[in-house]
């Protein structure tokens, strides 16, 4: 059976949701639906949020899961951009 292409919805907070003025963005997922093609799919789709995918995480259903994590089209996918400071 062959797999349609889906739309997640992303959540972003802080300097994430500050580049695109956005709360959360719509992702198309083909049929490869891993974390890693996710995140992928942001960078390509949402060039302005290419960094903090690259130096952030993706939480799914409030979870920090492993790249080959499976993501659903009813999951709750966040984008957790790493901060520092002292």
């Amino acid at each position: 059976m062959e797999q349609r292409s889906m739309t997640v919805r992303v959540l972003l907070f802080g300097p994430a949701a500050m580049a695109v003025r956005l709360d959360s963005v719509g992702v198309e997922l083909g049929p490869q639906r891993t974390y890693i093609e996710l995140a992928r799919a942001i960078g390509e789709q949402w060039p302005d949020l290419r960094m903090y995918v690259s130096r952030g995480r993706l939480a799914v259903n409030s979870t920090f899961v492993d790249a080959s994590a499976i993501i659903q089209e009813s999951d709750e996918v966040a984008l957790i951009s790493m901060v520092s400071g002292g």
